[in-house]
């Protein structure tokens, strides 16, 4: 009976330790994920937010205890709801990581994202969910908007090369050399 007990006790402690150590993962893993300045939200497979991180709240100017358990309908406008819920479908279905940019407006502010989708699969490899990451790109749209324009009203001609490619080149560019786009 003693030896049961003495068993009993050691199986005890060692879950205790493991569960504090768990514990440990768990406070580093939500510490990063709330440093990070770009967008992280996980998602369960029926499209409810389980996780967001502070930026994520930053943009939608909500808390996270009113974002968990919602649809992405419930957060952003119908037209954005539409588009993340379609990327989300197709990450699903297919089971593969989707990337794309996207501008919208949240609080009054213009923002452009660059997001990336991945799948989050369970123990027995089922897709249980998406992982998101949203960079915000606004300003970096911005100076390019703004090149674009000047290099395209430019009265000298103007071209970008990259790896000994011809990237861009503006319309006097064109004009000069009697290349098409």
């Amino acid at each position: 009976m003693r030896e049961r007990a003495e068993q009993l006790e050691k199986n005890l402690q060692d879950r205790e330790n493991t569960e504090n150590q768990l514990q440990d993962v768990n406070v580093k893993f939500f510490a990063l994920i709330q440093s990070v300045p770009d967008m992280i939200s996980f998602k369960d497979v029926n499209g409810r937010y389980l996780v967001v991180n502070r930026a994520f709240e930053d943009i939608t100017g909500m808390e996270q205890d009113d974002i968990n358990g919602k649809t992405c309908y419930e957060v952003f406008k119908p037209d954005v709801a539409e588009s993340l819920f379609q990327f989300d479908k197709q990450v699903l279905r297919s089971r593969m990581v989707c990337r794309f940019e996207q501008e919208f407006s949240c609080n009054g502010k213009r923002i452009v994202t660059d997001t990336i989708k991945t799948p989050i699969y369970s123990t027995n490899g089922q897709v249980a969910g998406i992982i998101s990451v949203s960079r915000d790109i606004t300003s970096r749209r911005q100076v390019e908007d703004l090149y674009e324009v000047l290099a395209n009203s430019s009265p000298v001609g103007v071209y970008v090369t990259q790896k000994g490619m011809v990237r861009f080149g503006n319309p006097k560019f064109r004009e000069y050399t009697g290349l098409s786009e």
